[in-house]
């Protein structure tokens, strides 16, 4: 059904398409295929004798995320030259092909149609960010009077499904257009458009783990491989923000029995969290994100420590509740979500920070 609906999607488009498999056997294609190549089981029955191994290349060892131009035998001339477009789905090959003479006329026609399909999708867009901030509004004010977060997971589940699906169709529109709005200058159209697209998908996404994380799955694993894990995770994004990440771990390693994804989750929530931090204090060229970690008794504590900017005692009062933010486009959902987590895994999670010299979150667990 999933593959039935993207089919559906490229049915209509006014310009060439075969869906084929790894075998280059075709699946199916669109209206405007039929229209202009014979039917065929294998896509290298429609490509002239002396273009089938650059297309066999192509299309199959080493793939490319450019087009290609290929002879392909039409109904109307025994060769025409195309520009070839892929894109690759799990099993399957997405193939667009645009004749350089006679397509192009038609779709130059059709994108200013999609130019203005375009900004009408910008315009819904507007209106569903208008809709989420109403309703994070509700779901701030329903938490601060019932304070409880399953409330909010309610509204956040049925919101999430009203957005999620409209915002899904429009990025997908979008993606299939950018090829050509990069074609007529217009590129910039679409990464803003699917940038505000992720940002609301985030808000979503945080919303939904505001109510209750899941249980933990838990599995005995090396302390030492998680935080390397996670160092090696975010040690380009803290370099290019101009800060250190580093790890010094304890004098033997330790195994401990945790859901691996939601402490991961806690991590790299608190790291991004201190780079953020840095970015707003006078450090922000000479950043410091410094983990270690300590063994007491039958507990493990990981220290996060940064050079940020640090906080006072009433926003360190306020840290974990919900939808407390300091940030100007922070959601207060984080770490919340955090503390959550830790507590579900009978551990805790404490802060020690002062104004202008940075913080340190300790996160202790059970052995």
């Amino acid at each position: 059904m999933e593959m039935q609906a993207v089919f559906n999607r490229y049915e209509t488009i006014p310009f060439s398409y075969f869906l084929l498999d790894r075998n280059l056997d075709i699946l199916s294609v669109s209206k405007h295929t039929l229209k202009q190549f014979y039917e065929v089981e294998h896509f290298l029955d429609l490509i002239d004798i002396g273009s089938q191994r650059k297309a066999r290349k192509f299309l199959l060892e080493t793939p490319s995320l450019y087009k290609i131009e290929l002879n392909l035998r039409t109904k109307s001339n025994p060769y025409s030259l195309f520009d070839v477009y892929t894109q690759y789905e799990q099993d399957h090959i997405h193939l667009f092909c645009i004749n350089k003479d006679d397509d192009l006329r038609e779709i130059q026609n059709v994108m200013r149609t999609l130019e203005l399909d375009l900004m009408n999708s910008n315009m819904l867009l507007v209106e569903k960010k208008a809709e989420l901030e109403k309703a994070l509004q509700e779901i701030r004010e329903a938490a601060i009077k019932n304070d409880n977060l399953a409330t909010v997971g309610k509204l956040a589940a049925s919101i999430a499904h009203e957005i999620r699906n409209p915002l899904t169709t429009v990025k997908g529109f979008i993606q299939l257009l950018k090829p050509h709005l990069v074609a007529i200058g217009k590129e910039e159209y679409a990464d803003i458009a699917i940038d505000e697209i992720n940002r609301a998908n985030d808000i979503i996404y945080e919303f939904l783990n505001a109510s209750k994380p899941s249980p933990p799955i838990k599995q005995t694993i090396s302390l030492s491989k998680i935080i390397n894990d996670i160092v090696l995770l975010y040690e380009g994004e803290a370099t290019m923000n101009n800060c250190v990440l580093s790890y010094k771990a304890t004098k033997h390693d330790v195994l401990i029995n945790i859901d691996v994804k939601q402490v991961k989750q806690v991590l790299l929530n608190v790291i991004k969290n201190a780079i953020d931090a840095i970015l707003e204090s006078s450090n922000k060229q000479n950043g410091q994100v410094f983990l270690y970690t300590f063994q007491c008794d039958r507990y493990i504590e990981i220290y996060i420590q940064d050079n940020g900017k640090g906080m006072d005692e009433k926003v360190i009062q306020k840290l974990f509740m919900p939808f407390f933010t300091t940030k100007e486009k922070g959601t207060g959902i984080g770490l919340s979500v955090c503390h959550k987590i830790i507590e579900a895994h009978d551990g805790k999670i404490e802060v020690e920070s002062h104004v202008g010299k940075g913080s340190i979150f300790k996160i202790t667990l059970p052995l």
